[in-house]
């Protein structure tokens, strides 16, 4: 009976972890194409229901799959042991690699007044390792989901990893090449005038 219990905690653990990764990327998104304080700042509010979110979530697993494997693997199975440590790396390496550039961004979107974003703020938001975090957080998740469900031998296991991380660095670089600019709004407006005048 408890099997089940500790179960569902895993799955719903999995579960949580994707939505606040959603929630990342969705506040992520909203702060690369935010032309004024008020758009950064609806960003940084979803980025950091977020932040509460994945550790609860990741302890949840963890816990839980600790218990999973205790009473049916074992932690020499490649796939449980890649897992684990994926589930592990991914709990402390988004914060350490942008903890503090996100803790920046909150400081600076609270503090300035109202209207359009400084250069400084919107070097801070559009820097490439807060994509790279999010596409390559969510590649290796769906990565050791895809070990938990077909379970593949050492090779198998250290394919699926290398695949899903080149997978989420490859769209990471592909977003970050693709940043929304004020010049194209700007020239959007003046072409009707040079139309008008001509």
């Amino acid at each position: 009976m408890w099997y089940n219990f500790v179960l569902f905690a895993h799955v719903a653990g999995a579960i949580g972890l994707f939505s606040a990764n959603s929630l990342a990327a969705l506040g992520t998104v909203r702060m690369r194409q935010g032309q004024t304080i008020a758009q950064i700042r609806d960003g940084v509010n979803l980025t950091a229901g977020a932040s509460r979110g994945i550790p609860i979530s990741s302890l949840l697993i963890l816990l839980s799959a600790i218990f999973l494997v205790l009473q049916s693997w074992s932690f020499a199975t490649p796939w449980v042991l890649a897992a684990l440590i994926t589930m592990v790396l991914l709990a402390v390496g988004n914060n350490a690699l942008n903890g503090r550039r996100m803790g920046a961004i909150r400081r600076a979107a609270n503090t300035a007044p109202d209207g359009p974003i400084s250069s400084q703020l919107q070097a801070l938001v559009r820097h490439p390792m807060i994509w790279f975090g999010v596409t390559v957080s969510n590649a290796l998740l769906i990565g050791v989901v895809f070990l938990m469900t077909v379970k593949p031998d050492l090779t198998g296991t250290l394919i699926t990893l290398g695949v899903a991380l080149a997978l989420g660095i490859v769209l990471g670089a592909a977003s970050s090449s693709t940043r929304p600019s004020q010049q194209s709004g700007a020239t959007t407006l003046i072409a009707p005038e040079q139309a008008a005048r001509s």
